[in-house]
């Protein structure tokens, strides 16, 4: 192709273009028709169906893309369910063993307050029965 603009008038512009619709691209007609047409010539119709392939072709790794990114979200919302889920259940079970460990607790207590209650009544009774033999032995040694 020259570098000089060439000048071609509307019809014949049509018809060169029709022409090199026509003809198979890469022949030597579909080059002399360029070649004619100069700056008039549409772009490569080869580079143009690649551009377009390429386009595509991105379009669908991207729309790949999103559905992986969709699924994933759907899959992180799912997970946070179920640590909802076991995070309620696990609530209701520390609840149960906190009324648990409360009830033991408490009977501990009770149990340890009936042995120290019992222990004191032991001490009072061997307290009294020392007395009574303190008692008895000053007796019969007067």
């Amino acid at each position: 192709m020259s570098n000089k603009v060439k000048f071609i008038s509307r019809r014949r512009k049509a018809e060169l273009l029709n022409k090199l619709s026509q003809a198979e691209e890469g022949s030597e007609e579909a080059k002399a028709l360029r070649e004619q047409l100069g700056h008039h010539a549409p772009l490569n119709s080869v580079k143009e169906r690649i551009k377009a392939e390429a386009a595509e072709a991105i379009k669908e790794v991207v729309e790949t893309i999103e559905e992986v990114v969709e699924a994933v979200e759907e899959t992180i919302e799912e997970a946070v369910e179920e640590v909802k889920e076991v995070a309620k259940k696990t609530k209701k079970t520390a609840k149960k063993v906190a009324e648990v460990v409360e009830e033991a607790v408490e009977e501990v207590i009770e149990t340890a307050a009936d042995i120290v209650e019992e222990t004191k009544e032991a001490a009072v009774e061997v307290k009294k029965k020392k007395t009574t033999r303190r008692r008895s032995r000053k007796s019969s040694s007067k």
